[in-house]
């Protein structure tokens, strides 16, 4: 079986989450979220989770080399040998070329590279009625789309719900980094091209047209 190898990129609110839980399943890859990872390496207390935790509690940022770490460890594991999917990694020109380094050093490459793109409009609109809950920020809530059954409580865990301004607050972080340029290491040989696929609040149809432009082969049936 030929290894499909994804990177899914796309700004706050625009469903990457969701598109990812279909590729996941319909192509039978692991998603490995950046967020996730180091969640679970520094609850794990490994070499690299320890040194993550470090920066975390001295309220650094984590640096790059310790992410594209775990992220080699994790594409290495016995489920991820036939393909990955990559959400929301790289998010720079540095984090690409270190990323690119990393599996070229397993003998892997990247089939595609998915990028979703919005219009800031309806990102302001999807983000401003996010509601996340404050024990398990995986339960997203959305007022309009998917209400919980309580305003403000989590219908898994009784626990509260976050309003949106955190999700906001990213969404102008990602403004301010969108103006650099889509990191090179994907954009020539051998690494594929990010291929653009602009989306409304259509989900179903936007898994449709990913679904598309990748190998059928591997698609579950």
């Amino acid at each position: 079986m030929s290894q499909l190898n994804l990177i899914l990129l796309g700004p706050p609110g625009a469903g990457k989450g969701t598109q990812a839980d279909r590729l996941r399943d319909d192509f039978v890859l692991p998603h490995i979220s950046t967020g996730d990872i180091l969640r679970e390496q520094v609850a794990q207390g490994t070499e690299l989770g320890k040194e993550a935790k470090r920066y975390m509690d001295a309220g650094e940022l984590v640096p790059d080399d310790v992410i594209v770490g775990m992220i080699t460890d994790r594409i290495d594991a016995g489920d991820a040998r036939d393909g990955f999917l990559l959400d929301g990694f790289p998010r720079n020109e540095k984090q690409a070329d270190a990323l690119k380094e990393a599996l070229e050093k397993l003998g892997r490459r990247l089939s595609a590279v998915l990028l979703i793109e919005v219009p800031d409009d309806d990102l302001v609109r999807r983000l401003a009625g996010r509601r996340v809950c404050v024990k398990n920020p995986t339960h997203i809530y959305h007022v309009d789309f998917d209400p919980p059954k309580h305003d403000d409580v989590c219908d898994q865990d009784g626990a509260r719900l976050l309003g949106a301004s955190a999700a906001l607050r990213n969404f102008r972080g990602w403004l301010t980094r969108s103006h650099q340029p889509v990191p090179s290491s994907h954009t020539t040989a051998p690494h594929p091209r990010p291929r653009a696929i602009e989306t409304n609040s259509d989900y179903p149809l936007l898994t449709h047209a990913f679904i598309a432009v990748l190998p059928r082969s591997r698609c579950r049936n």
